[in-house]
């Protein structure tokens, strides 16, 4: 724990003590009146104005109004100098006696808190929540008070002004009154009507989704105020990562990082058995510098296999996880072929485990998209959790959009999606490659190299989560009415002054578009559109998604870093601006994920996972569709340019 968050808590059981290191004491330094004339010096001899008044001056606040009116009334024979200085004295302690009366009611008022019977104490200290729960206290080793007490300390900061200003114009929390399986349930009207339409999406109420900072309320705190719960409990929850890469451990270029969310949901009762990947000693160095900090207990006992087979000759029964978090390069998984079905050799292995998956889907070829769906299948007729990672679905922004939809029983007309990356901060060669390249899976090796996608360029690998958002709303796409053009590196307006690779070592039919426009048909007869762009400079990106309804604009800007959503209602010019500064969407996923696993009995309204493995197969379609009629339009132009 940070040595500038010291807490010494003693916090009687039944309520009759409380102190703390911190407890406010009375001052000596509040000031005995606002004029500095006014104070009275202590050393000062006052005898022989007892004697001359005759009475006694308070050594209490226990009187204080029958001594200062005594004083007042009996003072007329004295000489007014002194009279003044008396009365000013008693004055000064008067005021004190009143500030002492002050801080004596705010004192009971926190000892009445204490005891009302609440479990947690939260102590706020620079923004963090810190919980100190007496009910559930008991006897555990040092190493899993420090994993609970790290945890809070590095949780996401909020601060007053970001807490106060959830949203610009409104409370969210006036948003989101509604609970989601009310609307959900299959016998109301509007379900019914929902069921009708393409367009509607499992949603989550946004207020449910908390951030990961407020973790740490008891249970029975969180269900009371409808929040999704830290969970509990003394059995460990073993999970297996594979693939100790940025996307598992974190890293510089992004808020990334599902062992640290899976740390701050599960607490000490996280233990990961098993950490695969090829590279050994990338695996063993981010697994020392765990076991470094404050969730050691989650890692003391972590082995590193090479692959999946290596673990599963080597496992112990106690070894059996409950969850194996994918998160290996997608160019290993998704398909039917030896070596690149990981899903398929985890659900063999681990009959019913829970999966959670990167996005997307697969990168391989277009001609592949179906073996995508068949393993789609397999996972949902093998009764399987499974989630997938488009974490922007979870966004509190884009639930509030749904909210928004739902409870006005709208119908999507269109979907205008647009990302624009900084070029300049993309380093990555493969990146700016979008060939087919040979390599051996690392992580179900076979005797044969296989012949897989290195990222499938920029749209499938970089724009999946906008054309998974655009389905979110607009619903199914019929993949027959995508057309596409683009904007290649041999045109003039294709240029770019700032490249920090080396695109000559590229194919010339390998490099990656500038620009790349697409437009749809969903099968409800609304419209989408997508606009892809390497054209920025700098680090930040720019990307918007707007959402178009009968008298509704929702115009979500900035999902990746600070989501702001911008709607604009009926019979109204005006756009309402609504912020959400401590949103976690990676956190909300890993959350909602293990509350399905854990299948909470105290909340029946668990929210549900927001995307399973065939959705996003869905949108990995998508992708490739917009991909394959840029490339022909591209095609088509050629030639005609050439004849």
């Amino acid at each position: 724990m940070s040595s500038g968050h010291h807490f010494n808590l003693h916090i009687s059981h039944h309520g009759k003590e409380t102190s703390h290191d911190s407890h406010p004491q009375p001052s000596s330094e509040f000031p005995v009146s606002d004029h500095p004339e006014d104070s009275v010096d202590e050393t000062n001899d006052d005898s022989h104005l007892k004697e001359s008044l005759d009475i006694d001056l308070p050594q209490s606040a226990l009187d204080l109004s029958t001594t200062f009116d005594s004083i007042l009334s009996e003072t007329s024979h004295v000489e007014a100098p002194e009279v003044e200085k008396v009365q000013k004295r008693a004055s000064n302690v008067m005021k004190l006696a009143q500030e002492n009366e002050k801080l004596k009611e705010e004192l009971r008022a926190m000892t009445e808190r204490l005891e009302n019977g609440i479990e947690s104490l939260c102590i706020e200290s620079t923004g963090l929540v810190t919980a100190v729960d007496d009910e559930e206290a008991g006897p555990e080793s040092a190493h899993d008070r420090l994993f609970v007490s790290g945890c809070i300390l590095f949780a996401s900061p909020h601060t007053a002004s970001a807490s106060s200003s959830t949203m610009t114009t409104h409370r969210v929390s006036e948003m989101t009154s509604r609970r989601p399986s009310v609307l959900d349930s299959p016998n109301s009207p509007l379900s019914r009507r929902q069921s009708e339409m393409s367009s509607r999406r499992p949603s989550i109420d946004p207020s449910r989704l908390i951030p990961m900072d407020k973790f740490s309320l008891s249970n029975s705190l969180q269900a009371e105020r409808g929040l999704a719960s830290h969970i509990g409990g003394a059995n460990d929850f073993n999970v297996v990562f594979v693939g100790a890469g940025n996307i598992m451990f974190g890293s510089d270029e992004g808020p990334w990082n599902h062992s640290f969310r899976f740390e701050h949901k599960l607490g000490p009762r996280l233990k990961v058995v098993a950490l695969i990947d090829p590279a050994i000693e990338r695996a063993t160095s981010v697994l020392q510098k765990k076991c470094e900090t404050f969730v050691r207990s989650a890692y003391e006992h972590t082995r590193v296999f090479r692959t999946l087979d290596d673990f599963v000759k080597n496992m112990s029964r106690k070894d059996t996880p409950r969850a194996v978090i994918v998160g290996s390069p997608p160019m290993f998984r998704g398909t039917l072929q030896p070596g690149r079905d990981i899903e398929l050799q985890i659900l063999k292995h681990f009959p019913g485990v829970a999966l959670f998956i990167e996005k997307p889907a697969a990168t391989g070829p277009a001609s592949e998209i179906e073996e995508a769906f068949k393993v789609a299948k397999f996972i949902s007729d093998s009764g399987a959790v499974c989630s997938v990672g488009y974490m922007l679905r979870y966004l509190k922004a884009v639930q509030m959009m749904k909210q928004i939809i739902n409870e006005n029983n709208l119908i999507v007309m269109a979907t205008v999606a647009r990302y624009a990356c900084a070029y300049e901060a993309i380093a990555k060669p493969d990146w700016w490659d979008k060939s087919k390249r040979s390599a051996r899976d690392p992580f179900l090796p076979r005797l044969q190299p296989t012949d897989i996608c290195c990222s499938a360029g920029p749209i499938i690998e970089q724009g999946t989560h906008f054309c998974d958002l655009s389905r979110y709303f607009g619903g199914e796409v019929d993949i027959s009415t995508v057309s596409a053009h683009s904007l290649e590196w041999d045109e003039n307006a294709g240029y770019l002054s700032k490249i920090v690779v080396d695109e000559t070592a590229i194919l010339p039919e390998n490099r990656v578009p500038r620009v790349t426009a697409a437009t749809w048909k969903y099968e409800n007869g609304a419209v989408g559109s997508f606009t892809h762009l390497v054209t920025l400079q700098g680090h930040d990106y720019s990307c918007e998604l707007e959402v178009y309804a009968d008298g509704y604009q929702l115009k979500l800007v900035n999902p990746y870093v600070q989501p702001v959503l911008y709607v604009r209602r009926p019979g109204s010019d005006h756009e309402e601006a609504f912020r959400f500064p401590d949103d976690d969407p990676f956190f909300s996923e890993i959350s909602v994920l293990i509350d399905n696993i854990e299948d909470i009995e105290e909340d029946p309204e668990t929210a549900q996972i927001l995307c399973t493995f065939e959705d996003a197969c869905r949108s990995y379609e998508l992708t490739w569709a917009i991909r394959l009629a840029s490339e022909r339009s591209r095609k088509i132009r050629k030639e005609a340019g050439a004849a």
